[in-house]
């Protein structure tokens, strides 16, 4: 029985469930305390969800279709969900859904990269379970912008092309063509970014390869990304390079002592927003593991920022050090205690610090792979030719230094981290010790532990009703919130009829399949019309303006996938 029971412990991989857990952990508590149509540009953005949602003509940007089209998709999938006042959280639920499969569908890709370079099955999934709650995967995951698609486009266009020199199969080659044309056209800086991480990377291999392969290729990739530019113009009215900005805010050069000057005593005594906004490298230690720009779990409407318990405290008494267990903090009265309030800040500087420390000592250790550990240098040279030399454009703020953010090249750095990362490990023993700080330290820049109360309890209850985890969630917010009375997880008639709506004498249609409406006046007729097929009239809702060759090449790009794993399960 003991020997059945170890070959059956044998047989499952702690480390897969570990990142499968990560995984799903890491959206419960996005979905909990983040809503997506509150982030960062939503409302730039939006008119691409008007474009593929409503009746919208153009969209007036200048980005890429397939990544909008696909967040639109899964809104429209959600949309059985809708009653008149819920169209927010509907909203936030298909974008963070439909990151979170793009995600999925990144890490798959990272997966078999990492394969590719030697890593173990071991080093890959802790690996890529940190990759989940790396901040910079966060802050793509919690909003609604295209740079989440980049991650997972990037790490499969390279996994191809090194397949293609690794087995000189010019089919691969010939698959990697799909991830690179929708990188090419997703955005300006992806394009430019990209590029150059590419020809960094294989200008000296492409030398030895066969011209006319090499020439087939090219064009190829010119033709599929020429047709999708094109495609893209006729829904945006702008070209990919012309992106509209406030040119009142956005129409200065940075000074060139941004790229070297930094202040230490600065960095440690106001390590907060816009303080820094002559250095970039007080920034990117700041911003890398935090959220120096205050956007995600710093954002003031964010429930990541709101009832932060307090860690460590002064209360001014003779006592210098006191630990009080029952209530989870520590008194701390010696000198430098003003401080302890930026302890986030200082941890994030910290691991900032370690990270750009290793990319460039595993730089000059593993030269062969020098270009994926210092890939965010890549990120770092364009923004400084974007906003100090002012090419293509003036887009600087003197008074934010904003267009400096970590989140223009986050893709980069993911993939940056991750080479860091799996060589760490490699590297290393005792890996559940490192694993144990790290995720601790996040959760705390993250803004955890909390100081429950009936407000906030009630909050992250409301935000549990619409997470794809509710039943979950529910299991573990019974036993850490004080307030349990929402808690439970609403039926879809209880979701469609809230009771909200009809405390104001307020009315709504309902439509079944057949198109025969009915007006709900009363709940419970709501109720009853909800559990025989009818659902709310949402009106003009729906998903239209279907971007097809973008569409095509996506679909493509996935069969490609499928093809890659199953050539992969056959060795």
């Amino acid at each position: 029985m003991k020997n059945d029971i170890k070959s059956l412990i044998n047989k499952i991989n702690l480390h897969f469930i570990f990142l499968v857990l990560t995984f799903i952990s890491l959206y419960s508590i996005v979905s909990l305390n983040f809503n997506s149509t509150q982030g960062a540009d939503y409302e730039k953005y939006k008119n691409y969800l008007n474009f593929f949602l409503f009746d919208q003509d153009k969209t007036n940007l200048e980005q890429g279709l397939i990544y909008f089209f696909i967040i639109a998709w899964f809104i429209d999938l959600f949309t059985y969900k809708l009653n008149p006042i819920n169209t927010e959280q509907i909203f936030s639920l298909g974008i963070q859904v439909g990151n979170f499969f793009i995600l999925f569908i990144g890490l798959l890709g990272l997966n078999l990269l990492l394969k590719e370079f030697q890593v173990s099955n071991k080093n890959r999934y802790l690996t890529m379970s940190m990759i989940c709650f790396f901040p910079q995967t966060i802050s793509l995951v919690t909003t609604f912008k295209p740079e989440i698609l980049a991650v997972a486009l990037l790490f499969w266009s390279i996994y191809f092309v090194e397949k293609f020199f690794n087995e000189k199969n010019n089919y691969y080659l010939y698959l990697s063509l799909l991830p690179l044309s929708l990188l090419a056209t997703l955005k300006g800086s992806v394009t430019g970014m990209v590029g150059l991480f590419f020809l960094i990377r294989y200008f000296k291999k492409m030398r030895s390869m066969n011209f006319k392969i090499l020439i087939l290729c090219f064009t190829v990739l010119v033709s599929i990304s020429s047709i999708i530019l094109y495609e893209n113009y006729q829904s945006n009215n702008l070209f990919i390079l012309d992106p509209p900005h406030d040119e009142e805010i956005y129409n200065s050069k940075a000074p060139f002592s941004i790229v070297y000057k930094i202040d230490p005593v600065k960095l440690f005594s106001k390590p907060y927003q816009h303080e820094h906004k002559d250095s970039i490298i007080a920034i990117y230690l700041l911003d890398t593991f935090d959220d120096y720009f205050q956007l995600y779990w710093n954002f003031d409407k964010s429930l990541f920022d709101q009832n932060r318990k307090d860690l460590f405290l002064s209360d001014g008494s003779d006592n210098l050090f006191k630990v009080d267990i029952k209530n989870r903090f520590i008194t701390y009265n010696g000198p430098l205690n003003f401080y302890l309030m930026f302890l986030r800040q200082y941890f994030a500087i910290f691991f900032g610090f370690i990270y750009y420390f290793l990319i460039f000592k595993y730089s000059r250790k593993y030269k062969v792979n020098r270009v994926f550990y210092l890939a965010p240098l890549i990120g770092i040279s364009i923004s400084v030719i974007n906003n100090v030399f002012g090419f293509p454009q003036n887009t600087f703020d003197p008074t934010r230094a904003d267009t400096f953010k970590t989140f223009y090249f986050s893709f980069l750095i993911i993939l940056s981290f991750s080479f860091v990362v799996s060589q760490f490990f490699q590297d290393k023993r005792k890996k559940g010790l490192y694993l144990i700080v790290y995720f601790l330290v996040i959760f705390f820049i993250l803004g955890f532990p909390k100081a429950n109360n009936d407000e906030f309890d009630f909050k992250i209850s409301e935000n549990n009703k619409y997470s794809l985890t509710c039943n979950l969630n529910s299991v573990f917010l019974k036993n850490t919130l004080f307030e349990t009375s929402n808690v439970d997880c609403p039926s879809l008639d209880e979701i469609v009829c809230d009771e909200d709506i009809f405390r104001d004498n307020n009315s709504f249609n309902l439509v079944n399949s057949e198109n025969s409406f009915k007006e709900v006046t009363e709940y419970d007729q709501c109720i009853d019309l909800i559990n025989m097929g009818y659902r709310y009239d949402n009106e003009m809702l729906s998903l239209k303006n279907f971007p097809l060759f973008n569409f095509m090449t996506y679909i493509l790009f996935i069969m490609s996938i499928i093809y890659a794993f199953i050539k992969n399960n056959e060795k």
